[in-house]
């Protein structure tokens, strides 16, 4: 489920959304799954088309999930966003190679064509890959990022599993 590339599938027919460097902008596709296989369904062509997609308005967007009319994106915070302790810089979102992560809530709007996207949390620096797990409820993120200067932690990648029932968290 996991991986480090950007563009490559996410679950639950959500993303993949589309790394772009230095903006908004990274287009977001939602692909159509299988129910009883959890595998992309083809088309008649024997093809694998997208049933909708949008633009991100979050920058350097790193991950994305979606179920239903909900989703959470994962990506630059907002500059000002809430102050992590281990990060040097204050309230900037950057700092030399650390990039302050966010979730943020996505709503699709009624007409199916734009995300209404709201600040949810902040997250382990350089955050990405999300994932959502339906029966259970919980959302997955994986940072690349130690997010600790002074070498206290011996591990580079944190795993984080929340509670988030139909993307609604």
């Amino acid at each position: 489920m996991f991986s480090r590339e950007p563009g490559e599938r996410i679950t639950d027919g959500g993303g993949p959304p589309l790394y772009r460097r230095g903006g908004s902008g990274a287009k977001i596709l939602r692909w159509p799954l299988d129910a009883s296989t959890a595998l992309l369904k083809t088309g008649s062509d024997g093809l694998v088309h997208p049933t909708e997609g949008w633009t991100s308005p979050v920058w350097k967007l790193q991950g994305g999930v979606f179920t239903g009319g909900n989703g959470i994106v994962v990506g630059l915070c907002p500059d000002g966003a809430p102050p992590v302790s281990y990060m040097r810089g204050g309230t900037a979102n950057i700092y030399g190679d650390y990039r302050k992560s966010c979730l943020h809530r996505v709503t699709v709007s009624a007409d199916r064509a734009t995300l209404d996207v709201h600040y949810l949390t902040t997250a382990p620096g350089n955050a990405q890959n999300v994932a959502y797990w339906p029966a259970s409820g919980e959302l997955w993120l994986v940072n690349e990022f130690r997010g600790d200067y002074d070498r206290v932690y011996g591990n580079d990648r944190l795993v984080l599993a929340l509670s988030c029932p139909d993307l609604t968290c």
